[in-house]
């Protein structure tokens, strides 16, 4: 009588651990081949605190990939009733972060870790422009789990558990006189 074996999923419990040492796999998982170690590091450093973190790195080195998209979907594995809230220079440069990270929900791979994690695939409840809840949510707040919000945005009555200040000054804010004096700095 030969033995029926158990099929051999694509991810394990101990892939979690994994990604909890080094978020950057993530990345890799939704096609971000240009993630490394390094990259981990700023994660974890930037997430894995509960006062202001800054990092200056070099330009085109992927911060906001890894940070602000990686970061937080990092972020939401492991702390999936957390509200997030991405800043950046416009509502529309943070709600554009918000709509690559809803794109990257959709990918198989990645919807497997998060049932591993979960018990049930992401599946968005509220998608709008700068806007996003997931079914693995599970406090009632009015807040989603991530929330695009520019440098003019009003934040009056509405709270978030990580804020995440991305490109809120730009190239040409360092050039032009004209577009400092415009920046609600």
């Amino acid at each position: 009588m030969t033995r029926k074996r158990k099929p051999r999923t694509m991810i394990d419990e101990n892939a979690l651990k994994v990604i909890a040492r080094e978020p950057h796999r993530l990345g890799l998982v939704i096609g971000k081949d240009k993630l490394t170690l390094l990259h981990s590091e700023w994660i974890k450093y930037c997430w894995d605190s509960n006062g202001p973190r800054a990092l200056q790195a070099f330009r085109g080195g992927y911060k906001t990939t890894a940070i602000t998209l990686v970061g937080s979907i990092a972020w939401l594995l492991f702390h999936p009733n957390d509200r997030i809230a991405i800043i950046r220079k416009t509502f529309r440069a943070a709600a554009d972060v918000i709509r690559a990270i809803s794109s990257a929900m959709e990918r198989e791979e990645l919807k497997a870790v998060f049932k591993l994690a979960h018990g049930v695939y992401p599946k968005a409840e509220i998608s709008r422009e700068g806007s996003l809840r997931y079914n693995f949510k599970n406090t009632n707040t009015p807040e989603g789990n991530i929330t695009a919000l520019g440098m003019d945005s009003g934040i009056t009555g509405l709270y978030f558990d990580k804020v995440v200040c991305d490109d809120i000054i730009t190239l040409k804010d360092r050039i032009s006189r004209a577009e400092r004096e415009r920046t609600p700095i």
